[in-house]
């Protein structure tokens, strides 16, 4: 993917982190935790990109571009704020490892 010029950001996004702890009957209970708020880039995978990945484990429906902030892994979520939208991380990469952007590969969940 090119890089994600600032004007194609135009989502704003919540990023998020699974944590579990204890509900008042200790039972556990995943709950989100905010990581940032920032703006992002969201872009469905094409047709034939979909296609590719359903025949691998962890298939993607989009991709995510935003700005490098913490180390994201698939315990992360992202949450479109406009739209409500969440997407599952399953990948999360650094494209030109110079640290200042991050490249999410996502499940939008339905």
């Amino acid at each position: 993917m090119a890089k994600a010029h600032i004007g194609k950001m135009r989502n704003r996004v919540t990023v998020q982190e699974r944590s579990t702890a204890r509900d008042n009957y200790g039972h556990l209970a995943d709950d989100w935790k905010d990581v940032s708020h920032q703006w992002a880039m969201i872009e469905p995978v094409s047709a034939r990109e979909f296609e590719q990945q359903s025949q691998q484990a962890g298939t993607v429906t989009h991709r995510i571009s935003l700005r490098h902030v913490t180390p994201i892994g698939p315990t992360f979520r992202v949450v479109d704020d406009g739209s409500g939208r969440v997407f599952n991380v399953v990948r999360a990469f650094n494209p030109d490892e110079r640290r200042d952007r991050i490249e999410i590969e996502a499940l939008e969940v339905v």
